[in-house]
């Protein structure tokens, strides 16, 4: 009889310990797809204010949400299969994620190279305006 309870307390804290481990699995899955939906929205805000047209960055976030889709489907059937897919999913996210930020930070750079160059040709151009008025420009009075 003692035989039959040891092996009953054995099933019962072995059932516990999976059942606890499978909360576990699911609450982080739950706690790391808000945070991805979080990256995915703020990648999709960045992607419209940078630029509109960009045909690779769309198919990119798409293919963000279908891996999505495809992660929360396969958790959803049975929560101990993709785990070890989740992790190469998520590091490819990760990757895919960074590569965006670099393109932003590059466009970011290239405007500012830019703004900068339209100011110092508008300045340039002001003092001239101004010489010019004021009849200080040399090379203006030796043509007429």
């Amino acid at each position: 009889m003692e035989l039959v309870y040891f092996i009953l307390g054995l099933v019962a804290a072995t059932t516990l310990y999976g059942v606890i481990l499978l909360h576990q699995t699911k609450s982080s899955h739950k706690a790391l797809r808000k945070e991805l939906y979080a990256y995915n929205d703020m990648t999709i805000q960045q992607y419209d204010e940078l630029t509109n047209t960009d045909a690779t960055r769309l198919s990119q976030i798409q293919l963000i949400t279908s891996f999505y889709e495809d992660i929360q489907h396969k958790l959803e059937t049975d929560s101990y299969e993709g785990n070890t897919e989740l992790n190469r999913r998520v590091t490819g996210l990760a990757e895919v994620l960074n590569q965006q930020g670099l393109k932003a930070q590059q466009y970011n750079r290239d405007t500012d190279e830019k703004v900068n160059k339209a100011f110092s040709e508008i300045n340039q151009h002001q003092k001239r305006l101004k010489m010019i008025q004021k009849g200080e420009d040399r090379d203006l009075k030796s043509k007429y």
